[in-house]
């Protein structure tokens, strides 16, 4: 019976599927965190453990140690209701009666966000390969999944007035609570922050006339968010200003698309000249629609001591959700 048992499985979440969505509870579990679904034994194959290893590697540009995931691995025989609503599962699957390899992905089935991928293979060898070569796939597919809750939460409140602001400023949308607040603002320039007894999360817009070729490169981009950082957001102490600091990690750099919009992301750490104040930042570059302006969004952490994956994830939700107006 057991063959049996993910046929099974399968159909019920393609009947589950077509439920209406408002009926659907909302998804549990702690930021980053998934639940992955094994047969006894499976946990220990070295699919599994290459699948632990990718979602559990150290997130790059962090002042500290932290996973990308924090996961649990349970059987299907403990799955239970409660289990079955957490916003990230994962279907580990290796049998000699799977037909074709695959990972497949179903949302929104017993909670909502909600996230299965199911990943599926004959022999424990070719699940690896599989589990490897799908690293991109598996991490941003998850990863989507918490920006939707994020989204969900922001559009329930959100920065009305800012946003009108930033499209007049900036010609461009994004997802934005209210909980943000403007600190300073010019014609090409603002300043958001939202500030909490333990900590600070802000976001950094700027734009520049496009009037040269070579304005859209990362060496460019670097001397320009550094002056703008250090014209517009001073430190605690005169004559102390944030700044890009790569002295411990070297600012990594990366070319995307995401919404349309050709990025230079950078991802590292802020630091204070002349204090000891830092974190994690992200930064995305783009030219405006109009091609007439080069564009920055820079987000970053203030939470001294303390792990930052979960506040940055809400900023990276916010630069992922750029668009233009």
């Amino acid at each position: 019976m057991k063959k049996y048992f993910y046929l099974i499985l399968l159909i019920s979440i393609l009947l589950i599927s077509c439920k209406e969505q408002s009926k659907m509870p909302v998804s549990i579990g702690s930021i980053n965190s998934l639940v992955v679904v094994v047969r006894d034994g499976i946990s220990n194959t070295p699919a599994a453990k290459a699948l632990d290893s990718i979602l559990t590697q150290e997130i790059y540009g962090m002042p500290q140690s932290e996973p990308l995931f924090n996961i649990s691995f349970i059987t299907e025989g403990n799955l239970n209701d409660l289990l079955k609503k957490n916003r990230n599962i994962i279907y580990l699957i290796i049998s000699d009666t799977v037909k074709k390899d695959g990972i497949f992905k179903s949302e929104d089935v017993f909670a909502s966000p909600q996230t299965i991928l199911f990943i599926r293979s004959s022999n424990p060898d070719s699940a690896k390969q599989l589990i490897l070569k799908s690293e991109h796939l598996i991490i941003q597919t998850l990863t989507n999944t918490e920006y939707r809750r994020i989204y969900q939460i922001m559009t329930k409140s959100p920065a009305v007035e800012l946003k009108k602001k930033i499209n007049e400023i900036f010609g461009i949308d994004l997802q934005l609570i209210n909980l943000f607040f403007e600190a300073k603002s010019t014609n090409d320039f603002m300043w958001l922050r939202l500030e909490t007894n333990n900590y600070s999360q802000g976001l950094i817009l700027m734009k520049e006339p496009l009037n040269q070729e070579n304005q859209f490169n990362p060496l460019h981009i670097r001397s320009w968010i550094d002056n703008t950082l250090k014209l517009h957001i001073p430190g605690q102490f005169e004559g102390t200003y944030m700044k890009i600091d790569d002295s411990v990690v070297k600012v990594k750099v990366d070319r995307v698309v995401i919404n349309d919009i050709e990025r230079i992301v950078f991802t590292g750490l802020w630091g204070v000249e002349g204090d000891f104040m830092g974190g994690p930042f992200r930064s995305h570059t783009f030219i405006s629609k109009d091609k007439s302006n080069l564009i920055t969004v820079y987000a970053y952490v203030y939470y001294p001591n303390e792990n930052k994956r979960n506040l940055m994830m809400d900023l990276e939700a916010i630069l992922h959700s750029i668009k233009y107006n």
